[in-house]
């Protein structure tokens, strides 16, 4: 035949359940919810700390990077621009040396035809005299 134990008998579950219902079980159970809940509160603002942390890192790395790939740049441009001082230098020598060489030559031009000049007024006078 069946029979009951002390532990199954509907007494023994009403006790059992009075004892999980109870205030201080309840309220036992309820700080271990609130701990639970502070606890996943507490690791939830951490891990958005740590995502902000790393997007603020991220830009920051951002920024470094940009500053670097413009002072390459501006270091490009420098150097070009002294390239173009050195060109615009030799060119103005150059410049200079042709305009010497022309003004020369105007001048040896002015003389040759000066003296031309002279000679044929002097064929002119002897010519007139005689």
């Amino acid at each position: 035949s069946l029979s009951f134990s002390e532990e199954d008998t509907p007494a023994k579950e009403v006790q059992d359940m009075s004892e999980v219902y109870s205030p201080g079980a309840l309220h036992r159970k309820l700080r271990g919810e609130l701990a639970r809940y502070d606890t996943f509160s507490a690791g939830l603002e951490h891990v958005n700390t740590l995502e902000h942390t790393q997007q603020f890192t991220e830009s920051q790395h951002d920024t470094v990077a940009m500053a670097r790939a413009m002072q390459r740049e501006k270091e490009d441009h420098a150097a070009e621009m002294s390239e173009l001082q050195e060109k615009l230098k030799k060119d103005m020598l150059a410049f200079q040396e042709k305009l010497q060489h022309v003004q020369q030559q105007t001048m040896l031009t002015k003389a040759e035809n000066l003296a031309k000049e002279a000679e044929i007024k002097a064929k002119s006078a002897e010519a007139a005299l005689q």
